[in-house]
């Protein structure tokens, strides 16, 4: 495959909320990767890229450089978050098996979930420092929890997913999910007994990727060859801005301080 380009780091330019890109300088042969918070308005990116797991970083005069982690990894999905003590946990879908992979001071290590999964998973810290995912395999919705020695919980929300959606935590005790299903923004949350979707009655096509805003709102970002548009709650409303920043390769988003910041291939 060819190389493609991180050409596209997306971040607000203004308090009117308008989008801008800039040129990362990285070139990749992969879609598969991951952006993991770091604090301020950067992120790290974890790309599974010729067999192992390559991590990218940003130098304070805005050089990104690529190190491997020597951890071997042919991965279908990637997601991950950064715990309180500054490990990186990530959760990655290869070869029908879900695997947990963690890197702190020590090193990387890389171990099976035990679960045979090949559909695509989207990682979340919660507030007590455990690592949630949810689960989209064959067009529904599940939830990953951690239970105990190490092991890992797969729980059925029977709940439909489209084929794009992502993760984010605000409050409760799971994950909330933003996806596309029939051509509309859908919000999917826990319940006290069972799991529910909301629409936003907004319209969306192409990828997607969600995160928290500096007000600790849930933001889902769509884009495609017309532009980047962001969908959130604005005076108790969803709505929906619109930028004419082109994407037409896979995309992940992280908080990033004041806005939102946009990771993008192509």
């Amino acid at each position: 495959r060819l190389a493609q380009a991180f050409g596209r780091l997306i971040r607000r330019a203004d308090d009117r909320g308008a989008y801008v890109a800039t040129p990362t300088g990285l070139n990749l042969s992969t879609t598969v990767f991951a952006a993991v918070e770091t604090g301020g308005a950067s992120a790290e990116l974890f790309a599974s890229e010729g067999g192992t797991l390559r991590r990218f970083t940003a130098a304070p005069d805005g050089a990104w450089t690529g190190t491997d982690t020597q951890v071997p990894l042919e991965a279908t999905s990637l997601s991950g978050a950064r715990r309180g003590d500054g490990a990186i946990e990530l959760f990655a879908v290869e070869d029908g098996m879900l695997v947990h992979i963690m890197g702190d001071a020590s090193g990387w290590t890389k171990t099976a979930t035990g679960h045979r999964f090949s559909g695509d998973v989207r990682a979340v810290r919660l507030p007590d420092g455990t690592l949630h995912a949810m689960l989209s395999q064959a067009g529904y919705l599940y939830h990953l929890t951690p239970a105990a020695n190490g092991l890992w919980n797969i729980a059925d929300t029977r709940m439909k997913v489209g084929d794009e959606f992502d993760a984010v935590f605000v409050q409760g005790a799971a994950p909330d999910v933003l996806t596309i299903l029939d051509g509309e923004v859908t919000r999917i949350i826990a319940g006290p007994a069972v799991w529910k979707a909301e629409s936003t009655g907004l319209t969306a096509s192409g990828r997607l990727a969600a995160t928290a805003d500096g007000r600790g709102w849930r933001t889902a970002f769509t884009a495609g060859r017309d532009g980047l548009a962001h969908t959130r709650v604005s005076h108790r409303w969803w709505g929906q801005w619109v930028d004419p920043i082109p994407v037409t390769g896979a995309i992940d988003a992280v908080p990033g301080g004041a806005a939102p910041v946009v990771y993008a291939v192509g």
